[in-house]
C-alpha cells in the first residue's frame, strides 16, 4: 500500500456542503441585518487547495449572473468533513427587491489577477475558478403602504360591522403579506365627530402611524 496526495486543480470544484437560514429560492427581509453562511469543505493533509491561494466568500447576483460585493470571513475551524469556512456578513444595502441572490466560496490562486465587483460568472469560470452557488434567496423588499380605507367611517363598538379594503398597496409577493387592524383611543383632550360623511377630529388628535414588520 502506498500514500498519495491530491491537490485541487484551480478549474476543478473541491467537494463543498453549503449551510444557509433559508431554503432555496426563499425569501429573505432586506431588512436583515446579519445572517450565518457556512461552507463545509472536504480538504485535509491528502487533499489540499493550492499553496498560497486563498477562499473568498461573493456575494452573487444569480439574476444577472454577476459576483455582487466580496464578503467578510469569519475565522474557518475543522470539522468533521474537513474545514468549515462561515460569514455573517449580509449585504442588504446590496440587494434588488426581487431580485435571486446567493453565496459562493471562491479560491482565488496566488498571483491570480483580483476579481472585480460586478464580474460575470462566466469571466470567473473562464479565469479557472470553480462557482459553487449556495441555496438561492430572494430579496425581499418592506411592503410599500397604501391606504386603508373603512366602511362606515363611524359606528358602535360590538355593534357596527366594520369593513376595510386595502388600496395602493405593494409588495413582491402581496399574496403573502399579513394584514392587523388595531383600535387606537382619542386623547382625553380631543374630540371626534361626524358630520355629513366626514370625520373630523380636534387637535391633538393624530393617526396613528402604519408600522409594519418584514
Amino acid at each position: 500500500s502506498g500514500s498519495f496526495q491530491v491537490e485541487v486543480a484551480r478549474d476543478s470544484a473541491p467537494p463543498v456542503t453549503f449551510t444557509t437560514p433559508w431554503a432555496n429560492q426563499g425569501r429573505v427581509s432586506m431588512t436583515t441585518q446579519t445572517a450565518v453562511v457556512s461552507a463545509s469543505l472536504q480538504l485535509s493533509l491528502q487533499c489540499q487547495a493550492p499553496d498560497g491561494s486563498e477562499w473568498q466568500w461573493w456575494l452573487v447576483d444569480v439574476t444577472s449572473q454577476r459576483l455582487v460585493e466580496r464578503l467578510g470571513m469569519d475565522p474557518g475551524f475543522p470539522s468533521e468533513e474537513g474545514s468549515l469556512f462561515q460569514t455573517s456578513d449580509f449585504r442588504s444595502d446590496m440587494l434588488i427587491a426581487s431580485n435571486t441572490y446567493a453565496y459562493t466560496l471562491l479560491n482565488v490562486a496566488a498571483g491570480a489577477p483580483r476579481i472585480q465587483r460586478l464580474a460575470r460568472l462566466a469571466d470567473v469560470h473562464a479565469a479557472g475558478m470553480s462557482v459553487l452557488l449556495s441555496n438561492a434567496f430572494v430579496a425581499d423588499a418592506p411592503p410599500v403602504p397604501g391606504v386603508v380605507e373603512v366602511s362606515p367611517q363611524y359606528g358602535q363598538a360590538l355593534k357596527s360591522t366594520f369593513i376595510f379594503s386595502l388600496v395602493g398597496w405593494m409588495d413582491e409577493a402581496l399574496d403573502s403579506v399579513e394584514f392587523a387592524v388595531y383600535g387606537f383611543r382619542v386623547g382625553p383632550s380631543s374630540s371626534m365627530e361626524y358630520n355629513a360623511g366626514v370625520l373630523t377630529c380636534t387637535s391633538p388628535c393624530t393617526k396613528p402611524p402604519v408600522d409594519w414588520h418584514d
